[in-house]
């Protein structure tokens, strides 16, 4: 038998998203997490944010919706390797760049105010709740926030049944279909969530939808997770 309190043998990766409901109450945005997104590492970081800024989590919220990426966010739309404000996430980056921005020491900024070492990605949400079937191969985790009801919801992306043909420049490929797994809803004015029972959980339905639809599966197929 399955054990669901032990996690999966399978690949974890640790992308995802922190979204915000759109007006329409089914639909969010939100920004790109490259990494550390996962329950354990992520959610008390996020949950006390929003503690701070419960009385003006729209307002909040637009601030976030600015960006592209989680960075950018954390880092006030400010690029550390130009100096300049709401360019984008920094990106292909020089190692030489990098080098000397950390040589410099933690408030050092601008080693490369004219770009030559670096470039930017687009500053506008990257991640789109109805992308889900392409979006969730990128997105393993993602928190969406509703400011009106103070909720905030973690998905797990998991497998889904079928496939749709990706195209990447000349090449293209069968890329399996993935959905956003809703494993619980938390107010904010209650108590902060068990992070690690998530993460658990989150696995445990990674796994056996992997073992549902995979056509090479790891082993037996658990029963359904219980959310």
């Amino acid at each position: 038998m399955f054990d669901f309190n032990k996690p999966p043998q399978l690949p974890i990766r640790k992308r995802g998203a922190v979204g915000i409901m759109t007006d329409n109450d089914e639909a969010w945005l939100g920004v790109y997490i490259n990494d550390g997104s996962n329950p354990i590492t992520f959610g008390s970081q996020l949950w006390w944010m929003l503690q701070e800024n419960w009385k003006c989590l729209e307002r909040w919220g637009k601030s976030l919706l600015e960006c592209g990426y989680w960075e950018e966010f954390q880092n006030g739309g400010l690029c550390p390797y130009c100096g300049k404000f709401g360019v984008g996430q920094p990106h292909r980056v020089k190692g030489s760049v990098i080098h000397l921005y950390e040589s410099k020491g933690p408030k050092s900024i601008a080693p490369d105010p004219h770009c030559n070492g670096h470039s930017h990605l687009p500053t506008m949400p990257t991640v789109v709740s109805t992308n889900e079937m392409t979006d969730g191969m990128w997105v393993e985790w993602a928190y969406v926030l509703d400011p009106k009801t103070y909720n905030l919801t973690i998905h797990r992306s998991v497998r889904c049944g079928g496939t749709f043909e990706a195209r990447q420049g000349g090449r293209k490929w069968d890329q399996p279909k993935f959905k956003y797994f809703q494993l619980d809803t938390f107010n904010l004015h209650g108590y902060e969530p068990d992070w690690e029972n998530l993460e658990k959980r989150g696995l445990a339905a990674s796994f056996y939808y992997h073992q549902k639809y995979t056509e090479n599966p790891c082993g037996e197929i658990p029963h359904a997770p219980e959310v």
